[in-house]
């Protein structure tokens, strides 16, 4: 048969004719389409590993979680009371809970009852454990959970009752600081 086709200049007819001229037209066009349909598959993969970036920034940024120990809903109730000379002290028991992947520091920065603002940097405010260790900076590792006391030391005669306001919080993950709910009962 290879003989007949050859005796017959049909693959010379081929190669000289005008469709051989086309075939490297052809790939060409479809090296193009492969080549563009790899670029565009590219360029969504990326797209898409930033987007898996910026959330996985945005979950390593969370505040943490703070809860009443009790497990109440609302604001975080302060309702201890104890009257010494250095002044007047009220505290509260929470759950801290780290949601991120990695280690959280959480330190106080105001807290604004009533419209009016009091730094807590200093004596005036520390988180306490049960074995009556005073922190005024504490450390949560990665999905940690741990039960804290809120204590703030007042002046003589500035004893909150009944006043709702914002405890102002800064850690080390987040940009800017948060703020909880507060009631002092």
């Amino acid at each position: 048969m290879a003989a007949w086709i050859l005796s017959n200049n049909t693959f010379t007819d081929f190669i000289n004719g005008p469709w051989f001229k086309v075939i490297p037209i052809l790939i060409g066009f479809a090296g193009l389409f492969f080549g563009f349909s790899q670029w565009r598959l590219r360029r969504a993969d990326q797209r898409q590993k930033e987007r898996d970036a910026e959330e996985r920034r945005k979950e390593e940024q969370r505040p943490p979680d703070i809860y009443n120990a009790t497990g109440q809903e609302g604001p975080i109730r302060i309702g201890g009371f104890d009257t010494r000379p250095s002044g007047i002290h009220r505290w509260g028991i929470v759950t801290i809970v780290n949601p991120t992947n990695r280690l959280m520091k959480i330190s106080p920065e105001k807290l604004q009852l009533n419209g009016v603002e009091t730094d807590l940097r200093g004596n005036n405010f520390h988180f306490m454990t049960p074995p009556n260790m005073k922190f005024e900076r504490i450390s949560l590792r990665a999905g940690d959970k741990g039960d804290y006391h809120l204590f703030f030391v007042f002046p003589l005669g500035a004893n909150p009752i009944n006043v709702k306001g914002e405890l102002w919080l800064s850690s080390d993950n987040c940009p800017e600081t948060f703020p909880i709910a507060v009631e002092f009962v």
